[in-house]
């Protein structure tokens, strides 16, 4: 039971996270660097399917320069390691 509660919490946590990053920085952007962003239906595709790694992606497509991947460097383990900590914090709630 303890993995099967890790596991979801893991997943729901790594589409969360990569999500809110990627939509709090949308509100924050330029219309020349919005234009670069992912439109709405790629969005949520790439979030699902390559969450975390659609968060150093979308820095990197939006400035296109040293800033965007630093940026998108932090953000990314930003992501993993609040996930690991919500997976730890789970683990530790089943008595591991």
């Amino acid at each position: 039971m303890r993995d099967v509660a890790t596991l979801i919490v893991q997943f729901a946590a790594t589409i969360f996270m990569s999500a809110w990053v990627v939509r709090r920085d949308l509100k924050h952007l330029a219309p020349d660097l919005l234009s670069r962003a992912w439109p709405e239906s790629s969005f949520w595709s790439a979030v699902v399917c390559f969450s975390p790694i659609c968060v150093p992606v979308h820095f990197m497509r939006t400035r296109r320069s040293a800033l965007g991947v630093a940026l998108g460097i932090v953000w990314f383990f930003a992501t993993v390691v609040t996930v690991n900590g919500l997976a730890w914090v789970v683990d530790a709630a089943f008595g591991r």
